[in-house]
Parts: C-alpha cells; structure tokens; sequence
C-alpha cells in the first residue's frame, strides 16, 4: 500500500508539472522584458547625458567656427552658417536661463561669444552670400556687389531694375535673407556707373 502512495504521490507531481513550462515561460518574458525595459533606460540615459556634456560644450564649438567651409557657389549654402547659429543662440539662451548655476555660467559665456564670433565672422559670410548669388544671377544678367565697411551694403545691378514692380518683387523675395545677414542696405541699379538707385535701409537687429 504504501508503495502504490508514493507512486500515485510522484505521478501526481509529475502531472501538475505539466503547467510549469507555462510558468517558466512566463518568467522568462517577464526577465527579458525588465532586461530590455533596463537597457532602453541605460540607453536613454546615456544619450541625455551625451546631449547635455554636447550643450556645456558650446563655448569651444562657437570658437572653433570656421567661416571658410561656408564658401559655396550655392547661396543656400551660404546660409546654413546662419541655422547653426540660430541652433547654438537656442542653446545658449535655455542654458543661460537654467536654474544649475554651472550651466547658467555656460549659456552666459556662450552668448557673449557668439555675439563676437558673428561680428567677426558675418562681414565674411555675406560677401560670400553676394558673390555666390552674382554667380547663381549671371545668366539673367544681373550683377550682385558687397560693398562698404563689413560689405554691409549689397547691390543688385541688371536691366529689369528699370521697373520699379522688379525692384520691389526682388527685395520681398530677399527681405529675410539679407536681415539675417545683418546688411544694412539693399541698392538697386539699372547699370553699375549709374548714380542714382533705389534703396532699402535695414533695421539692425536688437
């Protein structure tokens, strides 16, 4: 009798095992979801600490600007030095504002640098921007000149300037670009020895 207890006792643990794999499985999802769930956070973590070591960096990327590899003979071009100082002025604002004092410290400074980098390096960009464009213009025979202290002042020569609706359709389609690049005059000629020229003044920024 006992013998058939323990057999029926050992049948009956085998039976309920049947379950267990389910059990087990289970486990094993629940394991490799926390793993996964920990290395995403591991992740996460990484990034955000790479993206703000990027953001304390900004004072040395600002001086390491290198004004010549926006040469181009493509006018956008020209204009992507522009978005990458929008991109670190955004920076250095959120961080001049934050409440960590060694962040604030950062933005501070990074501000303070930029304004002296573009004064140093817009003077540059914006003859590039006139040059590409006199090349980008030439088969419609316009010419476009960067004259004056920090080529400040651009001028836009050609025939179709005898009208004023050309003169006026040309400066809306670049009213944006050329207060980005901080010109002060827009001058429109019909031919290059004319003294006499229609021009827009610009509002330095504030």
């Amino acid at each position: 009798m006992k013998f058939h207890i323990v057999f029926f006792s050992l049948f009956s643990i085998i039976a309920c095992n049947d379950s267990q794999p389910n059990v087990i499985s289970n486990h094993l999802v629940s394991d490799d979801k926390r793993v996964k769930d920990s290395l995403m956070a591991i992740q996460m973590a990484i990034l955000d600490s790479a993206e703000q070591a990027a953001k304390l960096n900004i004072v040395s990327d600002i001086s390491s600007f290198d004004v010549a590899e926006f040469k181009s003979n493509e006018p956008a071009y020209v204009l992507t030095a522009l978005d990458r100082f929008d991109s670190w002025h955004r920076t250095a604002e959120s961080l001049a504002l934050s409440e960590k004092p060694n962040e604030k410290v950062v933005g501070e400074k990074a501000l303070k640098a930029l304004v002296s980098m573009k004064a140093k390096h817009l003077p540059t960009l914006r003859k590039y921007w006139a040059n590409a464009s006199d090349r980008k213009l030439w088969e419609n025979n316009i010419e476009v000149v960067p004259s004056g202290s920090g080529n400040k002042i651009v001028t836009f020569i050609g025939g179709i300037f005898a009208s004023n609706s050309n003169i006026k359709e040309t400066f809306e389609a670049i009213d944006n670009t050329v207060e980005r690049l901080e010109f002060t005059q827009v001058r429109f000629k019909w031919y290059k020895e004319d003294d006499e020229y229609t021009v827009y003044k610009i509002e330095p920024p504030k």
